[in-house]
């Protein structure tokens, strides 16, 4: 048995009471309550993390929007700058 099979294995019997011989049933609640924190908690990351790229993508698409409008501005200025700057010399 590899060890990823075994840990799937305590975790789907983590209802079961034959699935901690000889343990209290405290250290049962115990057990059961950190792997539902566990499980929250990763499950929190993922939907934070999935939410940080979604927002890092829209982010990333707006600045290029952004900086596409400031180039062709910057480059209009520049060329009115060239051809009023025979003017002034």
């Amino acid at each position: 048995m590899t060890p990823q099979s075994s840990m799937s294995n305590v975790i789907m019997n983590i209802g079961d009471d034959t699935s901690f011989p000889g343990a209290t049933p405290l250290a049962q609640e115990n057990f059961i309550n950190d792997s539902n924190m566990h499980s929250s908690e990763v499950y929190g990351f993922e939907m934070f993390s999935a939410f940080f790229y979604e927002r890092r993508q829209q982010n990333c698409e707006t600045s290029k929007a952004r900086n596409r409008e400031r180039e062709k501005l910057y480059l209009a200025n520049q060329e009115k700058f060239h051809k009023e700057a025979d003017k002034h010399y």
